[in-house]
């Protein structure tokens, strides 16, 4: 019969007698709480609220008047997978629709910077079909921003009444 040291006997009796190892955290962007957050052109997060300006111009490829967004989302993981994200302009005035984009957005997860712990997207935009550029300039719009989850499983909203320009300076 084969015998162990008595240091290896000594440590497996010391392993076999450690704490199971602790359970790795969830994912770093999975959330209980939500939040559907847009950051408008030349502006930060948090800047797309009540009584705001949002810049529209015609894109650089030309086309319809657009406003790009930078958009992130919290919630849980079953926004990894992505989100539809729908995108409305309403004159806040006549109640005439100015723009509708929808559009499914591929996410990943920020974990660095100011949006750690958010999902984050590439840039979307608004677009403002059927209008001239200069028809939309110091109209008051109610803009509409719905995320939702591939799954449905997960829907968030955010609203800002604001003011179309087409110049921040």
């Amino acid at each position: 019969m084969r015998t162990l040291p008595l240091g290896m006997g000594l440590l497996v009796g010391l392993v076999a007698c450690d704490e199971p190892p602790p359970v790795p955290p969830g994912h770093p962007c999975d959330a209980d709480t939500t939040a559907l957050d847009a950051a408008p052109p030349r502006g930060e997060f948090g800047d797309l609220v009540d009584g705001s300006a949002l810049w529209c111009a015609i894109p650089p490829q030309g086309g319809a008047p657009y406003s790009p967004f930078r958009v992130r989302v919290q919630g849980p993981e079953a926004l990894s997978e992505g989100v539809w994200l729908s995108m409305t302009a309403v004159d806040r005035d006549d109640g005439e629709e100015l723009a509708y984009t929808d559009l499914n957005m591929g996410v990943t997860c920020a974990n660095v910077g100011d949006s750690a712990g958010f999902w984050v997207s590439s840039e979307a935009h608004m677009r403002y079909s059927g209008w001239a550029l200069d028809e939309l300039d110091g109209r008051r719009a109610r803009i509409e921003l719905h995320a939702e989850s591939l799954d449905g499983s997960v829907v968030i909203d955010h609203t800002a009444d604001v003011d179309l320009v087409l110049d921040l300076e």
